[in-house]
């Protein structure tokens, strides 16, 4: 299971590094958004995520760094659902429509989760 894990944190370091490099990426996300399956979608791979790092926790090495992430996400994407897809929508393109260095930024800490989910599994 950590080799999962790796996997989860390897996937994020390598869209977060297509974040940093290319910040108008988060912009074509964005507008992918404006079918209600892909934001039901984002919700429900969140959920997914976060699941699995939590099942998989107690055999890392930093089992309840891991497990904590795990529940973050879990609770992350359940908001996509308690907030609605119209609420959601406007604070996807609200990220979006910030300055590239912003999202550049946004991309460095997703890229640092990565890296600690890497070195907690």
């Amino acid at each position: 299971m950590p080799l999962f894990v790796k996997l989860i944190g390897s996937g994020m370091v390598f869209f977060s590094l297509l974040v940093i490099v290319y910040p108008d990426i988060m912009v074509s996300i964005a507008k992918s958004t404006r079918e209600d399956k892909s934001v039901y979608f984002l919700g429900i791979l969140r959920i997914v995520v976060g699941f699995a790092l939590m099942m998989s926790a107690i055999e890392c090495r930093m089992m309840w760094t891991i497990f904590v992430l795990g529940i973050l996400l879990i609770v992350s994407g359940m908001f996509f659902f308690i907030l609605g897809i119209d609420r959601m929508r406007v604070i996807i393109h609200w990220i979006a429509g910030r300055r590239a260095m912003a999202r550049r930024a946004i991309g460095l800490a997703a890229l640092l989760v990565g890296a600690l989910i890497i070195y907690g599994a």
